[in-house]
């Protein structure tokens, strides 16, 4: 595993993260239960900057624009997805790919 500073990607949590305990209980006299909702907040100007820093170390001749431009469109491509850890890395291989092409 690589240290950071070395190169590797940031963590995934570098993203933001919140968590709320909600207390449920029913009507009918039943003990409450915890429930537990995690509500994370990417930063997506943030991602993207990172992937196009990143990708711009191994491609110094390709246009940081055009980077950031493929980056913010692959991020979008999974903007939805409930599971947000690993939007940094699935966004920096989905620009890599793009660029090999």
């Amino acid at each position: 595993m690589r240290a950071e500073g070395d190169g590797a990607l940031p963590a995934a949590h570098s993203v933001p993260r919140q968590q709320e305990q909600l207390e449920n209980s029913s009507s009918d006299g039943e003990e409450g239960r915890s429930i537990a909702i995690v509500a994370t907040n990417i930063d997506s100007k943030e991602i993207v900057k990172q992937v196009t820093d990143r990708i711009a170390e191994s491609y110094p001749d390709m246009d940081r624009e055009h980077i950031s431009s493929l980056a913010s469109e692959e991020l979008d491509k999974i903007s939805s997805a409930r599971v947000t850890d690993y939007f940094t890395v699935l966004t920096e291989r989905a620009v890599r790919s793009r660029l090999k092409d």
